[in-house]
């Protein structure tokens, strides 16, 4: 009944810089230039592995301020080193890329120096191995534009264009490309890094913080921008600070009004794409009400690899993915259109932790320092990205619930507290199955397997052996949870681990299952059809199955 096997799977189921960054002066150490290495070849074959690249910019010089802090005409000299994975160097001249830019401060990220390709042709190296790059300016007074800046999108909060610089924890951003072919076809391997430092008042570094590569990589498994040249979420947000805009000006033939590129509202839109309320085809009426009669307007950016529709993109986290948050109390009045355009609304981007909490759960990686910040700072920018059917210019009425116009962000938490009611920042994100209070959790603890019923004693499962399993359930504050509670409790055995193979899938009836924790059950089989034998003409045939004892019991 059960082929004999070695190193099975059996799953149960049961469903319900504190440093100092700088140092003063501005000169770069010795300016011996010792011979580059041999260049790598850029072109491979598929039994070749690139050399890898990894940028570390060693520190910052150029600061004449107290404690090594930079100011206003201060002249940054970035020391970086440019490593192989087998740890030797490259030469600068191997790199098809190289970009460098200086953004700050990290609780409103502006532009300061803009950003530069000339790293590579300019850097000085050092007898050490290490290069230094001198940006062709000084440190600027005030703040630069951000990206693209037009008048087409209004006064944007939080933009500093011209503005004395605040004192603050700032930025040098810099990165670098090679660029090979694997059997024809092009490839481009990239690194950048991010390093912090201080301008004005302040002794302590405050790195912006708030997403960490690795929540981008949980999806992403290795996050590329801009044709592979972009791989840091922490380079990303130098450049998309405030007021940062795309290209696509009609005036330029990109045929749609310029869209924000400011990272609180790029990235979440981008993430919830065929979510988002204008695509769908909801607005909001003059005196607040829901509008489903807008045209749908897809989600597009201009940028510079062209016009990008984001319109079809969906957030691929469980459960709004598949199941939707609760409906707004006047759901029942809506037509089957407007039904239907909510729903995919109501599965758009709720569980803010994945990119914002802990990438890994009970793993080793920690939570972004900043993470918080997304319930204690909400931001018209930030939640009007997703609820974009929200103007704030004029009133807004859902769920029984009136916001009056708001010319600014200084009103957000007055009535968005962190947590609290239903409308509070962190439940109103909350998914009911993510809830507690409407969903406990279950664990199912699987202690061990062994034989049972007719067995040879071998301590192994053999061919016509029973199984017997034992295992206990809790909720996950660790209460004790029976089997009557669960809807459904299935087992399945699989193996050899080298190449799995399903020998049991079997439901187990809850009514199997009683007494103290832990469980111990004898494994039911499922057998659809059985030969008994051949009946005869008289009545009172008697006929044995050679499977036995059968299970006579609700459920089974």
């Amino acid at each position: 009944m059960y082929p004999q096997f070695a190193r099975c799977r059996v799953v149960l189921a049961a469903a319900a810089l504190t440093v100092a960054a700088c140092s003063g002066g501005g000169g770069g150490g010795s300016r011996s230039i010792p011979s580059d290495p041999p260049a790598a070849s850029t072109v491979l074959t598929g039994t070749q592995t690139a050399p890898g690249l990894e940028l570390r910019i060693v520190t910052l010089k150029g600061a004449t301020g107290p404690a090594g802090t930079f100011r206003a005409g201060d002249r940054i000299e970035v020391v970086f080193e440019l490593l192989k994975d087998d740890r030797s160097p490259w030469g600068l001249g191997e790199m098809s890329f190289s970009s460098a830019l200086v953004s700050g401060p990290s609780f409103n990220y502006q532009r300061v120096l803009s950003e530069r390709n000339d790293v590579a042709a300019t850097a000085v190296k050092h007898a050490d191995g290490s290069y230094s790059y001198f940006f062709d300016a000084v440190l600027p007074a005030t703040y630069l534009p951000p990206l693209n800046d037009t008048a087409l999108l209004g006064p944007n909060d939080g933009e500093l264009t011209g503005q004395t610089l605040l004192s603050g924890t700032y930025a040098v951003g810099l990165g670098f490309a090679w660029s090979y072919t694997v059997d024809g076809a092009s490839h481009v391997d990239a690194d950048e890094e991010v390093f912090s430092f201080l301008i004005g008042g302040g002794t302590v570094l405050v790195p912006r913080e708030v997403v960490l590569q690795v929540n981008c990589d949980r999806c992403h498994i290795e996050l590329q921008a801009h044709g592979g040249l972009r791989r840091e979420v922490a380079m990303c947000v130098l450049c998309h600070t405030s007021g940062a805009e795309d290209l696509n000006d009609p005036a330029l033939g990109g045929g749609t009004p310029r869209v924000s590129v400011d990272s609180r509202v790029l990235f979440h839109k981008i993430h919830s794409g065929r979510h988002l309320p204008s695509v769908v085809g909801i607005g909001v009426f003059s005196w607040g009400a829901l509008d489903y009669s807008k045209p749908p307007k897809n989600y597009k950016v201009a940028g510079s690899e062209g016009l990008r529709d984001y319109s079809g993109v969906g957030f691929p986290v469980y459960p709004t993915r598949e199941q939707p948050t609760p409906k707004d109390f006047l759901h029942v009045l809506l037509t089957p259109s407007e039904v239907a355009q909510e729903v995919l609304v109501r599965t758009g981007v709720t569980d803010c932790f994945v990119c914002h909490g802990d990438p890994d759960g009970a793993g080793p990686l920690g939570t972004p320092a900043q993470g918080d910040l997304i319930w204690s700072q909400p931001t018209r920018r930030a939640c009007g990205s997703c609820h974009d059917d929200v103007d704030f210019q004029q009133l807004y009425q859902v769920n029984g619930q009136l916001m009056i116009a708001q010319p600014n962000d200084a009103g957000c938490t007055v009535c968005h507290r962190v947590t609290g009611d239903q409308i509070a920042v962190m439940d109103g994100h909350l998914h009911p199955l993510r809830d507690p209070f409407y969903n406990s959790g279950l664990q199912a603890n699987l202690t061990a397997i062994a034989e049972a019923g007719v067995n040879n004693g071998n301590g192994k499962l053999d061919p016509g052996e029973g199984i017997a399993i034992v295992f206990d359930m809790a909720d996950d504050a660790g209460a004790p949870v029976s089997a009557a509670q669960v809807d459904e409790l299935r087992v399945v055995i699989s193996g050899p681990t080298t190449n799995p193979q399903v020998l049991l899938d079997v439901v187990v009836p809850t009514a199997l299952v009683s007494g103290p924790q832990p469980f111990s059950v004898n494994l039911p089989e499922s057998l659809l059809l059985e030969f008994v034998g051949d009946s005869s003409a008289a009545l009172g045939d008697v006929l044995a199955t050679a499977r036995r004892p059968h299970l006579d019991l609700a459920g089974a």
